[in-house]
């Protein structure tokens, strides 16, 4: 990444962090840009993730690895998207992706169906383009710290003082954006527990109201005969 690409690209990052902080105001949009543990979803498995220090292009990779099940075949235009998304994010992805599918394509479908955020990936670039370009962006800020991360590790054993202070400055700059895309993931988690509890005190609040009319009709309901039999049915 050049020194003329990092500023621009790092102003649209913070452009797009702010832009989607803004259309995420319900519920609905920040399910869509949530991370999987703030969906309530494989919590253990972002913790792993995260102990590892893996990417989530990494844990892609690992998902695309995993025995999947079968189903029906991939609309042609949807598999055309995920390859495009998966280039995006990572042309070593895509090519091997690609590879898989010259040799097996029913293969190629089954693991491309086990791969569920290049899935969701492939379908917000249809549905929501500016939360696609925002998870985009997060992806590629993860890779570029991967990549910078790596050549300072290897300037540090080069003993390249000079080119440790210049990685040392990158990464101090994208390391910014990336905590930034982890504080709106959590203030996202937050609010959507907020609104959770605030729809789980408003139906307290309304059974406690309706608390005397609750159990006068399971009273009355409790009361109640039963209903005769009709000519021809046998009794209760």
């Amino acid at each position: 990444m050049t020194a003329t690409v990092l500023p621009g690209l790092l102003r649209f990052g913070l452009a797009t962090v702010l832009a989607a902080a803004a259309l995420s105001t319900t519920g609905q949009d920040r399910e869509r840009i949530a991370p999987p543990a703030a969906r309530g979803g494989d919590v253990a498995g972002d913790l792993e993730q995260a102990a590892r220090g893996e990417s989530e292009a990494d844990r892609w990779g690992r998902e695309l690895q995993r025995p999947a099940a079968g189903g029906r075949p991939l609309d042609e235009a949807f598999i055309r998207r995920c390859l495009e998304v998966a280039r995006e994010i990572d042309p070593a992805m895509a090519d091997g992706l690609a590879a898989i599918r010259d040799r097996d394509p029913r293969e190629f479908e089954r693991r491309l169906r086990q791969s569920r955020r290049l899935v969701h990936l492939a379908e917000l670039k249809e549905t929501e383009p500016t939360l696609y370009e925002l998870k985009l962006l997060e992806l590629k800020v993860d890779t570029e710290v991967r990549r910078l991360s790596a050549e300072a590790r290897q300037a540090c054993l080069d003993g390249d003082d000079e080119r440790m202070s210049e990685l040392e400055r990158e990464l101090l700059t994208w390391i910014r954006l990336q905590e930034g895309f982890a504080l709106k993931a959590r203030q996202d988690y937050l609010d959507r527990l907020r609104e959770h509890v605030d729809r789980l005190q408003l139906e307290l609040d309304e059974a406690k109201v309706t608390f005397d009319e609750r159990v006068a009709a399971r009273v009355r309901v409790l009361l109640t005969p039963p209903a005769p039999a009709a000519d021809g049915e046998p009794g209760g």
